[in-house]
């Protein structure tokens, strides 16, 4: 079953891995890639970024957005090394309007929307590297991921563990780890995502199931405005 995918992401980030046989990309050459792969069996919601966002009041933004990810049903946010732009308060910024409201439920014509499936696509850096996020620890039996939440933006953070009845379990030291389902956002690498078409749709019909069962998790909409 196909889905209407909105895309958020900075698109200005060049701290991105090339994409052969493109030199000096952003992360918005990586948009027009996934673009074309969900365009087999998805409609593919595409947006503007460049504006800036501090003069603008909180009604004018909901109206710039709403049309964009009003009719969408999964929104997949592009975790790149600078999407979280230094000395900026997150609410100037595009990506967390962007994913507040992807989960809020607002009408329009009569018919309200439903809130949408989450996924975080971590983009390689300029290195290839993944750790600047999601670095995979082998250090005892239970193999796991840990995840630098500074990297992204309060709201994304929020969303990420927030399932009311978790699986917490132990790892040989006693820590404490969550399983990938305790998160109603799904984190995957661009790698992983874009094996093929097979993987693509896989992913995005999970976060849309997810999406069916909200209420088991503890949605964040507020955005970090210091």
């Amino acid at each position: 079953m196909g889905h209407k995918v909105f895309v958020s992401y900075k698109y200005w980030d060049t701290d991105v891995q090339d994409i052969y046989p493109i030199t000096n990309c952003t992360a918005r050459d990586y948009v027009d890639v996934l673009e074309k792969r969900l365009g087999n069996y998805n409609v593919y919601k595409g947006e503007k970024d460049g504006e800036d966002l501090r003069t603008l009041s909180e009604t004018t933004i909901w109206e710039k957005l709403k049309n964009r990810i009003y009719d969408s049903s999964v929104t997949i946010v592009l975790i790149s090394k600078g999407m979280r732009e230094r000395g900026r308060y997150d609410c100037s910024q595009w990506i967390p309007w962007e994913v507040r409201y992807s989960l809020c439920e607002y009408s329009k014509d009569e018919i309200t929307s439903h809130t949408n499936g989450l996924i975080y696509v971590v983009l390689p850096d300029s290195n290839g590297c993944f750790n600047y996020f999601v670095e995979h620890k082998t250090c005892c039996t239970q193999e796991c991921d840990l995840m630098n939440t500074d990297v992204i933006f309060s709201i994304m953070k929020g969303n990420l563990f927030n399932k009311k009845e978790n699986h917490l379990h132990s790892c040989d030291y006693y820590d404490k780890l969550y399983s990938k389902s305790d998160s109603y956002a799904i984190v995957v690498k661009w790698d992983e995502f874009i094996e093929n078409d097979l993987t693509i749709q896989e992913y995005i019909e999970s976060a849309y199931q997810r999406s069916l069962h909200k209420s088991e998790y503890n949605l964040c909409t507020k955005i970090n405005r210091t």
